[in-house]
């Protein structure tokens, strides 16, 4: 039976693989920024956990999170593997079966790999190519760290202690690309897109499509602006399409702050005193002394803060979800933006300085006129981070 046929009939869409989150993302990685990157996990909490048997890769662990940092040359030829430096190469997902998952994507014709290049005791792992030419690895959930079996683990293996976990990954993708990206995520796991917000930029408009598995337990958001010139635009201009942030659940961001000795976003005092329309002193003084944006709907409230991007490419940020809030700090949008301005001045280099201070006030000028002069003083946070970072680089 085709797909079409399986997807028009509603009796096989309990058939359909079911994603259920996260075990662990991958970073390919160059030897030359290795270190920069252990000293980077390092600083969030990371510690390492074991060496692979066979492969110059290193496994860390923080709560429930794995991350693999891999020096091995590419498996296999891609323009994404052809990128110099530090970038993510794949994810680990867990799934309610593989074989039907790897199946299901046969139907679709998405190629599936088997990784036979293993050794003695090592598992074998099936990962399917997305579209953007990343890996995504499917791992049984009712074993999902199985492959840590392809590891030689640490007599000293920090215990999981559950208090970290994965939350959602963001991508930016070419404006071509999102379609069949979209259908890539929704024919393979049924993912439902649940928010689409327009993120307002001084040379254009960033679109945000936020996108949620059956299970309700991983999201995706995807990031496209027809503008070369925007922040996504100069974005897939020097790094490529790609995940350029993770996001790490807490259920206390501040005692999870305390974890992390360096390379947390610092907010300007503007962005604290908007806040104190919406909150008491006493809580916004709290964020203020962590650097933690918060934002509220609704259904509950989103604590979150970020580290300074890496090499320009990609950052972490820890969030705290309260009550059945479901959204990304949408509040936040722009002040998250500016992670990516500044990632890409960083590539671009002082000769873009002129530009800097222009964009930095469009930047804010524009937030007034789509926020409302009640987030003035956002505004004022967009233009002065943009200045802060760039003259501290």
């Amino acid at each position: 039976m085709t797909y079409l046929q399986k997807h028009l009939d509603p009796t096989f869409d309990r058939l359909r693989p079911v994603a259920y989150g996260i075990e662990f993302v991958e970073f390919g990685c160059s030897f030359w920024e290795r270190d920069a990157l252990r000293r980077l996990l390092s600083d969030l909490g990371f510690q390492v956990i074991g060496k692979h048997k066979s492969k110059l890769m290193d496994i860390y662990r923080h709560g429930q999170c794995h991350i693999i940092v891999n020096c091995e040359p590419p498996p296999h030829k891609s323009a994404l593997n052809l990128r110099n430096g530090s970038w993510v190469r794949s994810v680990g997902v867990r799934v309610n079966n593989v074989d039907t998952t790897a199946a299901w994507a046969r139907d679709l014709r998405y190629p599936v790999l088997l990784h036979d290049e293993h050794g003695v005791g090592e598992q074998e792992l099936v990962a399917i190519r997305a579209p953007d030419e990343s890996l995504i690895y499917l791992l049984d959930s009712a074993t999902p760290t199985g492959f840590l079996s392809n590891f030689v683990l640490t007599s000293e293996t920090p215990r999981s202690d559950g208090k970290l976990s994965f939350d959602y990954l963001s991508r930016v993708l070419y404006p071509k690309d999102l379609d069949k990206t979209i259908f890539f995520y929704r024919s393979l796991f049924g993912f439902e897109l649940s928010e689409k917000s327009d993120i307002v930029d001084p040379r254009g408009l960033v679109q945000a499509y936020a996108m949620v598995s059956k299970a309700g337990r991983l999201q995706l958001c995807l990031n496209i602006s027809t503008s070369e010139s925007t922040v996504v635009g100069r974005f897939l201009s020097h790094c490529g399409p790609g995940i350029h942030y993770i996001s790490l659940r807490t259920d206390d961001i501040f005692s999870a702050l305390h974890t992390i000795t360096k390379n947390v976003l610092l907010l300007p005092q503007n962005y604290f005193d908007d806040l104190l329309l919406r909150l008491s002193s006493e809580e916004v003084s709290k964020l203020n002394r962590e650097n933690v944006m918060y934002d509220v709907d609704c259904d509950g409230e989103f604590l979150h803060a970020c580290t300074d991007a890496f090499r320009g490419r990609f950052f972490f940020e820890l969030v705290e979800r309260r009550g059945q809030y479901s959204g990304y700090g949408g509040q936040n949008a722009a002040i998250r933006t500016v992670k990516l301005v500044l990632a890409v001045l960083t590539i671009l280099g002082r000769t873009a300085a002129k530009d800097v201070n222009r964009s930095a006030f469009a930047a804010g000028q524009s937030f007034v006129m789509w926020s409302g002069l009640s987030n003035c003083g956002a505004a004022v946070s967009v233009y002065r981070l943009i200045l802060a970072g760039w003259h501290h680089w």
